[in-house]
């Protein structure tokens, strides 16, 4: 599994052939859909970098 964050504007999603699945959410609903904090898990660190841009 891999986790990607972005910015746009509201869009439909489009997937590619690589993807499953994907949905968007608002960024101050993503720590809901990852597991939690661990020094293993690189979701987190995904998000934690992005609030910490999203705030400077």
């Amino acid at each position: 599994m891999h986790g990607f964050i972005g910015k746009t504007a509201k869009q439909n999603l489009k997937l590619s052939d690589e993807l499953a699945s994907a949905e968007w959410i608002a960024a101050g609903k993503a720590p809901q859909f990852m597991f939690p904090d661990s020094p293993g898990n690189a979701a987190s660190a995904v998000y934690r970098n992005f609030i910490q841009k999203l705030s400077a």
